[in-house]
Formats: C-alpha cells, sequence, structure tokens
C-alpha cells in the first residue's frame, strides 16, 4: 500500500519509499528542502519555461545551482535543471541574436516592410495611448 505524505501544496502519494531516502536538497540561499518539495519545485519551473517563460529556466537552473555540485543529488532534479540550463542558454541566445539583427541591421536585412511591420510603434494601441 503507498505511503501518503503531506507537503504544503496538496497531499502527494509516493509509490516507491526509495524517495523517502533521499537527502534533503540545499537551494542557492543554504537552506534545505525535502526530496519531494525539491522534485515538485523543479518541474513546476522546467514547465512553466514552456510556456514563454523562460526565465524560469534560468530560475530553476539558479536555484539548485548549489545542490547540482553535490555527490548526492536526486537524480530527477538534477536531470531537470542541466535541461533548465541548456534551454535557458539556448531561449538566451535567440531571443539576444534576433535583438541584435533587429536593431543593428534591421531595415536592410529585413527589408522596409517588414521592419516596420515588426516595429513597436507601429502598434495602433500604442499610438492611442499617446506613446
Amino acid at each position: 500500500m503507498p505511503e501518503e505524505i503531506s507537503t504544503d501544496a496538496a497531499p502527494l502519494v509516493v509509490r516507491d519509499t526509495a524517495i523517502l531516502d533521499l537527502e534533503p536538497h540545499m537551494t542557492c540561499d543554504g537552506e534545505f528542502m525535502d526530496a519531494l518539495e525539491a522534485r515538485m519545485i523543479s518541474r513546476r519551473y522546467y514547465m512553466m519555461g514552456f510556456f514563454g517563460i523562460p526565465f524560469f529556466w534560468g530560475v530553476n537552473a539558479w536555484y539548485f545551482s548549489s545542490d547540482s555540485q553535490s555527490p548526492s543529488q536526486d537524480p530527477v532534479v538534477s536531470r531537470l535543471v542541466f535541461k533548465s540550463r541548456l534551454l535557458f542558454i539556448g531561449s538566451m541566445l535567440i531571443i539576444f541574436g534576433w535583438m541584435m539583427v533587429y536593431l543593428i541591421d534591421g531595415k536592410d536585412l529585413l527589408g522596409e516592410d517588414v521592419y516596420n511591420a515588426l516595429s513597436i510603434n507601429s502598434f495602433k494601441v500604442l499610438q492611442q495611448a499617446g506613446f
């Protein structure tokens, strides 16, 4: 019969009792949290990055950075943190690359019509608001 463990968010049912033997995770500020809570937070930050908020991948990688170097790390959290690092770096390279292309050589590279269509100055909502 599965053991029931309650956290602050909601009761969780543990099917594998091996997770109960894991050591607590140390966060970036030196506080410790239990393995279930660390897995839950890491998974939430990882998934939120896919909803157009890649900043959460960076937060996930930073928040569990001190734990990712310990030899007794949880493999689930370690995998999510590693993926979050890669996705954050990749998304920042794409975002900053696009910003540089648009700002430095936008009109010549994209053409004036496309450049003006992508310009924030062309939005009618901003013009009506007086910006």
